[in-house]
């Protein structure tokens, strides 16, 4: 048996080294720039279509199509990586008129990310492709019903595997006996049996959420595969053998029990695990725990060595908490126990006040390189997430508190005689830790939204872009990035059915009503046909600034528009 145990932590040390070798990746990827350009007129048709992200990009699961104006794919070949952050669409011979690009691409978190934009090749516009790109985009949303799927597949995910490892590790430390019996064999083989499964269809359920497709495509193997060639798939596929080797060490360490022990686990405590065991068991939940983070926002952005160090103290603190509860809830109160009540529930209750502890200076820090600011915390899904996990945690650690003062009035004085006089304690003790297993399941519910929602300070990050209307003339404006500080401006001018329209003259201005600031003349020069670009424009405060744009079409017609923009904080 220790030659089992043995090869299982040699085994799963490895399995550590290979999942913590992945690559780190940068923050949430955003389109940087496009060749041709949004809206540019070509006198020649390009041979390919060109994308810069602001970080590398998988294309296994998305795409990268053009349509002319009849709604007509004109691309050929397979998309494919031109080096750095680029992908590139070969196309076929295009005629003159207009065109549609859409594209959707996986960022390096895990995030399906898309868009469209229009390109014209000749004098003359062929069609509405604004109209057309549009209703291209709309189809390009994928199922609610994926959605859905995804959601709670990447929730039982996460869950089973905080409560799989905090719960052995609680026993490991505060419990060692308690891994022999019955009724935490049963808790963590639940574990371990939703973890597998979940982690199983979620390989299916991210191709198929990530790549907009329906809700069958969850177990089509071509999908699956695609997966395969993804961060995300690599990591899921060694978590799962990870629990493959969790299953051996738990099938290991189920040998050793006390021989006279009930089969109703009232009877003797377990033998206490071997110290190969207890290493090679954690061993494992460190590398589970980091396959969260290596597929989540842990191993993106900056700082991703202290991220996933950070990731895996506070999950692990969530586990041992949370799988605590679990433990005590379901296995020791139930076998009243008075001698082991009065070791393990002290224990366990100075294991929570640690847990509490670690996550508080983990989560000022994960909120710190995920949020940034107060704009994103109150402007953003992550952010109201993030505030609502934030409740739940306060509410829990009341209740933990309560929890904590019934430990130390029944199970702190050694004088007291657990008894009769015991249950008021235990009963107390028994509800309150229910409502914070509770809220415990909840947190866990609202942090798997959390891993799927785009972090608050990327999501802030995201350009300013608008079409407005002026009379007949279209101008489309972009400002990037949309927070005050430096920024760059680009402005386009298009007819009705979406062709480069000609000015005469354009110009800009910002004002802040609420500040009585400005207005502020933007000094646009002009870049190309119908387009006007100003970079390092200084915006001096965040705020809602009102835009205005009065384009000279001839020397007798003025077309104005305005608008208002949200302008963030630095």
């Amino acid at each position: 048996m220790k030659k089992i145990l043995a090869g299982v932590a040699v085994t799963a040390a490895a399995l550590v080294a290979l999942v913590a070798g992945a690559g780190p990746a940068a923050a949430h990827a955003s389109l940087e720039s496009t060749s041709p350009g949004a809206g540019q007129v070509l006198v020649a048709p390009p041979g390919q279509v060109e994308l810069t992200f602001s970080e590398p990009v998988e294309v296994s699961l998305g795409a990268v199509r053009v349509y002319d104006s009849n709604a007509e794919r004109v691309e050929e070949g397979e998309v494919r990586h031109d080096g750095g952050d680029s992908v590139v669409q070969p196309l076929g011979d295009l005629a003159n008129g207009s065109y549609v690009v859409t594209w959707r691409v996986v960022s390096a978190d895990g995030h399906p990310i898309h868009g469209a934009f229009t390109f014209q090749v000749g004098d003359v516009a062929t069609g509405d492709t604004d109209a057309l790109a549009r209703r291209l985009l709309a189809a390009d949303g994928g199922s609610e019903a994926v959605g859905v799927v995804f959601a709670v597949v990447r929730f039982l995910v996460f869950a089973s595997l905080v409560l799989l490892v905090g719960a052995a590790a609680f026993c490991l430390l505060a419990w060692p006996e308690g891994l022999g019996l019955p009724g935490v064999r049963r808790l963590l083989w639940w574990a371990w049996g939703v973890a597998v499964g979940a982690t199983v269809v979620s390989v299916g359920a991210q191709g198929a959420y990530v790549g907009a497709l329906a809700l069958r495509d969850v177990v089509d193997l071509d999908v699956v595969s695609s997966v395969f060639d993804t961060r995300y798939g690599r990591v899921a596929l060694g978590r799962v053998v990870l629990l493959v080797v969790a299953g051996v060490a738990l099938v290991a360490a189920a040998r050793q029990r006390a021989p006279d022990e009930g089969t109703d686990g009232r009877g003797k405590d377990g033998v206490e695990p071997s110290v190969v065991a207890r290493v090679a068991l954690g061993v494992l939940g460190v590398a589970l725990l980091l396959s969260l983070g290596l597929s989540g926002h842990a191993a993106t952005g900056d700082l991703v060595p202290v991220a996933l160090v950070a990731d895996l103290v506070h999950v692990g603190a969530v586990g041992l908490w949370l799988g605590g509860l679990l433990v005590v809830l379901a296995v020791a109160l139930p076998r009243a126990q008075p001698d082991e009540l009065r070791r393990v529930v002290p224990r366990f209750s100075s294991i929570a006040f640690a847990a509490v502890v670690a996550l508080v200076v983990t989560g000022v820090f994960q909120s710190w390189r995920q949020v940034g600011g107060l704009d994103a915390l109150t402007q953003t899904t992550y952010g109201h997430l993030l505030l609502a996990k934030l409740a739940l945690f306060v509410v829990m650690v009341g209740f933990g508190y309560l929890g904590r003062r019934w430990v130390q009035r029944g199970y702190r004085n050694e004088s007291v005689d657990v008894g009769a006089d015991d249950a008021e304690v235990v009963a107390g003790y028994r509800r309150s830790i229910r409502v914070e297993t509770a809220l415990g399941i909840a947190i866990l519910a609202v942090t798997a939204l959390l891993v799927n929602a785009q972090p608050a300070r990327s999501a802030l990050s995201q350009p300013y872009s608008a079409e407005l209307v002026a009379d007949d003339l279209l101008i489309d404006v972009t400002i990037d990035p949309a927070k005050a500080g430096p920024t760059d401006i680009h402005v386009y001018t298009l007819t009705a059915t979406g062709a480069v329209a000609q000015v005469e003259e354009l110009a800009l201005e910002l004002s802040l009503p609420e500040r009585d600031l400005g207005p502020l003349e933007v000094p646009l020069e002009r870049a190309g046909p119908g387009h006007f670009s100003a970079y390092d424009v200084e915006v001096p405060l965040p705020g809602d600034w009102t835009i205005e744009v009065r384009a000279l079409v001839d020397d007798f017609t003025e077309a104005t528009a305005r608008d208002t923009v949200r302008i963030r904080g630095r």
